[in-house]
């Protein structure tokens, strides 16, 4: 029983990877992995509702303690962006953009995620132009 604590903890730590969750999944996947080694060194024994136990309090402890520390750090690199993508030209890609609504652009040759900061509608194949960046979405206005 103590191996599939660990590959839960492997899935849940691939799909951190390849998810946009937020270092959500991370800290249950290093919940549930060190619930399969305790496990595995506390022996078979456990009652069946320890391990779930074991899992809630090291996912949330882990969660509560460490998620503001890896979000900090991994959102340094995006604040970086702001000053050279400022004044470029982008293309609306997707569907039109409404005043104060969301939608993709495409910049550089990658598409992102936008918000209309201005008051006019963008429409598919409109031009527009980054006026900041926030997180990975690019605040846009009609050119």
């Amino acid at each position: 029983m103590w191996w599939t604590w660990c590959i839960a903890g492997l899935v849940l730590l691939g799909l951190e990877a390849m998810l946009p969750s937020g270092f959500f999944l991370f800290f249950f996947g290093i919940g549930a992995f060190v619930t399969g080694v305790t496990i595995y060194y506390t022996g078979e024994w456990l009652q069946p509702w320890i391990p779930w136990a074991l899992f809630s309090l090291f996912s949330i402890t882990a969660l509560l303690f460490f998620r503001a520390k890896l979000k900090a750090l991994s959102s340094r690199g995006a604040s970086d962006r702001a000053p050279e993508l400022s004044g470029e030209n982008c293309v609306v890609t997707d569907k039109p953009i409404g005043p104060g609504a969301a939608g993709f652009v495409e910049l550089r040759g990658t598409q992102w995620q936008a918000r209309n900061v201005g008051d006019k509608e963008l429409s598919v194949g409109a031009r527009a132009r980054v006026t900041a960046v926030t997180g990975l979405t690019v605040e846009v206005i009609s050119e």
